[in-house]
């Protein structure tokens, strides 16, 4: 990536290339604020309310200043400056930092100390405010270090001054791997390593970097800095982690290093791309880089509240990715050591608060809104390569194998005579029902089954109950759905096509409208099962301990939602029965392991229910089973065409074996995931998917400074706007976010082209 803008360098952070000694100047940033940061300016430096004796030490005026005869520092003089006296006094009541402080000044810290106030006690602004300044290069008698990098002469220079040599240079082969994986974070091959190694032309290295920043893993690796800064995740974080999509905007920062983008557009694009004029699509993609903040559906949290967390963590960003300054200290006060007050906290805070984000959202794996659905920007060649693999191993998967398809059918055969071998069903008393949701209503019946009367949002609950502890191992558990009389045509559940309630008229005195009759039968889809048993009573919402299941049957399912979907915990895969059927269904998971109810009679069952459709039964029973499951998870024709011997199928019959062993052999399984895989990737680069962004919110919220930070405790309203101890925003910046934007990004600014440079 590069500056579109010349990038001149400090000599002063550069690495501390300069070491301090007695009979040189001390320079207050370098060897003196350091010192007052640790010790001093918690009691006696930018913050008012924390400070002590109303005595400033990180500011010329207050420590020059004499008060009731007493000067803290006396330039020039320090056997006249209180500070010097306080800092070398022996005595526990007179001595600074006090004893209580558990901070205590080296001899050596006290002696530059003594020596600064000697040499006149020069303040000077922080130098990360202070706009960088080109280094002349030191001098060097070595002609070949001249034609260098520069930095190699400040190097040099520094070695010289400790009387050492460089290093040898790195053997070929060495420099290769060093390279490569700065690069690309990736070691060379073999064969690369030979061909470097072999290679004796004077340009061979410089062709190598080029090779190197041309591959797509240039980007890759460039960007992962960026993305722990960004706080990058596939999840909303909070107690229910539920899964989110921002990949396309991780895909915009490795096509961004890629495409060699000027900084100043990189992060004006991230910050307020959807402000430009004419925004293109990866503008708005690109503004995800502030929507990676935690987020939480969780019911009991307070949206107001959690809306100020959001923002305050996009200002602790803002400020720990451009700007190396740490901004959230100043969310309830004024900063202890930098001058960036709460009001300067807020008006950066205002900037993020205009946005359209809710204070509840991104459930199920939801994308939280604002968001569009787009493509990737990523640029790459693997789409025709993509296709032919997939269209191999789709041919491959079509062609019957004869010998896997004999070896598979044994072992259905076999696990087919076996099932339901001394099967016992024992029917449970759920002792407690629990959720995480709010607007879900429970009821126990006198069987001890789950009734659920007002299913409301739901998506997940747990079911405690206790095992018979005679009953000998348990080998799995059944999930019984009864049909219910107030699901659509008297089925099991409330989904897909449940009646619309008969709420109340909006309209007082008009008219309540009868709900449409019910198309389909009620129905529910559970998309993941967990289990998990103790010796004492378990966590109803936190399972812990949890049991492993090795295979689950139903009693019936749609072709596209098999029992084995629960298995998968995404939410777009689960268990759904034939609407065919009649009565109640169930389904039978087996442990990997038999319990021992004697030793953990405590049961928790959690059963989930994918998000954003009312997708659950209405009345479950819960079971525990011994002996072996008497259930398959093979279709009725392809167990009727097993009971015919071979010689008399049909060739229909014998293709639609073909075709359920492909898809079910555990020999073709890693086919089977990788064409998977390869089809995600495919997807992944040709379609579009729905990614966070951000935008400006129809009605604005005012800003207040927080009272402690408390979003409850609102103090004065506040307008957007920059720190008071930086450079002021360009005359013609908007109020908001773009204007936040260029301001960033002005040559004025001191920190920002520092901060890339130093990371």
């Amino acid at each position: 990536m590069r500056f579109s803008s010349p990038l001149v360098w400090s000599a002063v952070p550069l690495l501390g290339l300069l070491r301090l000694h007695a009979a040189e100047s001390i320079d207050y940033n370098r060897d003196i604020r350091p010192i007052l940061s640790e010790n001093c300016f918690a009691c006696h430096g930018f913050d008012e309310k924390g400070r002590k004796a109303k005595l400033r030490l990180d500011v010329a005026e207050s420590a020059y200043a004499e008060r009731a005869g007493v000067i803290r520092i006396k330039p020039g003089d320090p056997a006249a400056s209180d500070v010097w006296l306080r800092v070398s006094s022996p005595y526990a009541d007179e001595v600074m930092p006090p004893p209580d402080s558990h901070q205590a000044l080296t001899i050596a810290q006290k002696e530059k100390i003594r020596l600064w106030i000697e040499q006149g006690a020069k303040y000077a602004p922080h130098w990360s405010f202070v706009p960088p300044i080109k280094a002349a290069l030191p001098p060097t008698e070595n002609q070949q270090a001249k034609a260098g990098n520069p930095i190699d002469a400040f190097v040099r220079a520094r070695l010289a001054e400790e009387k050492l040599a460089p290093a040898a240079e790195a053997d070929r082969a060495t420099l290769i791997r060093r390279v490569a994986l700065d690069l690309t974070g990736l070691p060379p091959s073999a064969t690369e390593v030979a061909a470097f190694v072999a290679d004796r032309a004077p340009d061979a290295y410089v062709r190598l970097v080029d090779r190197l920043l041309a591959s797509p893993h240039f980007g890759e690796r460039m960007a992962l800095d960026w993305l722990d800064a960004a706080r990058y995740a596939d999840t909303n974080g909070f107690s229910i982690d539920g899964g989110r999509h921002l990949w396309l905007w991780r895909d915009w920062v490795i096509q961004a290093f890629n495409d060699n983008k000027p900084y100043d557009h990189f992060l004006v694009e991230q910050l307020a791309g959807d402000l430009l004029p004419n925004h293109t699509e990866a503008q708005l993609i690109a503004t995800g880089f502030q929507r990676n903040n935690m987020v939480t559906h969780e019911g009991g949290t307070i949206p107001e509240e959690n809306l100020t967390n959001y923002n305050a963590d996009r200002v602790k960003t803002l400020g720990e990715s451009v700007l190396g300054l740490t901004l959230g200290c100043a969310q309830c006060h004024d900063h202890k050591f930098d001058p960036i007050t709460q009001k300067d906290y807020y008006r950066l805070f205002a900037f993020f608060n205009s946005l359209g984000d809710k204070g509840l959202d991104g459930n199920g794996g939801m994308n939280p809104g604002p968001s569009v659905k787009a493509r990737t920007v990523l640029k790459t060649d693997e789409e025709p390569a993509l296709r032919a693999e997939i269209a191999a191993l789709e041919s491959k998967l079509a062609r019957r194998d004869d010998a896997i398809l004999a070896a598979w059918e044994r072992d259905e055969q076999a696990r087919l005579a076996t099932r339901g071998r001394d099967l016992r069903v024992l029917p449970l008393r759920a002792v407690k029902v629990s959720t995480p949701n709010r607007g879900a209503g429970f009821e126990v019946t006198p069987e001890g089954r789950v009734f659920l009367r007002n299913p409301g949002d739901l998506a997940a609950f747990d079911i405690l109950a206790e095992l018979p502890r005679d009953a000998g191992p348990i080998s799995g558990l059944r999930f019984v759905m009864h049909p219910v009389e107030d699901a659509p045509l008297g089925g099991w559940g409330y989904g897909p096509a449940r009646a619309t309630p008969n709420r109340e008229p909006a309209v007082k005195n008009a008219k309540k409208m009868p709900p449409p009759a019910a198309t389909q039968k009620g129905s529910f889809k559970l998309t993941a099962i967990a289990a998990s048993v103790d010796a004492v009573p378990g966590d109803q919402v936190n399972l812990h301990k949890l049991e492993a299941f090795s295979r689950v049957t139903a009693s019936s399912w749609e072709p596209e939602n098999p029992a084995a979907g629960v298995l998968d915990p995404r939410n777009d895969s689960g268990w759904s029965p034939d609407l065919a059927t009649e009565g109640p269904v169930h389904l039978t998971a087996t442990f990997a392991r038999p319990l021992d109810p004697r030793l953990t009679p405590h049961l928790t069952v959690q059963l989930n229910f994918g998000a954003g459709k009312v997708m659950i039964p209405g009345l479950i029973e819960v079971c525990a089973i011994t002996g072996t499951d008497d259930g398959t998870d093979l279709p009725a024709d392809i167990v009727a065409t097993f009971q015919i011997a071979p010689a008399g199928r049909t060739a229909e019959a014998v293709a639609a074996l073909g075709r359920h062993c492909a898809a079910h052999s555990t020999e073709l399984a890693r086919d089977r995931v990788t064409l998977a895989n390869l089809r995600d990737r495919l997807a992944a680069l040709s379609e579009p998917f729905t990614t966070m962004v951000m935008d400006v919110a129809a009605k604005p919220r005012a800003t207040h400074i927080l009272n402690r930070g408390d979003y409850s405790q609102p103090g004065p309203e506040v307008t957007p706007g920059m720190p008071a101890a930086l450079p002021p925003p360009p005359a013609s910046a908007p109020v908001n976010r773009l204007g936040l934007a260029q301001w960033i990004v002005m040559r004025e600014n001191p920190l920002t082209a520092r901060v890339a440079v130093n990371r």
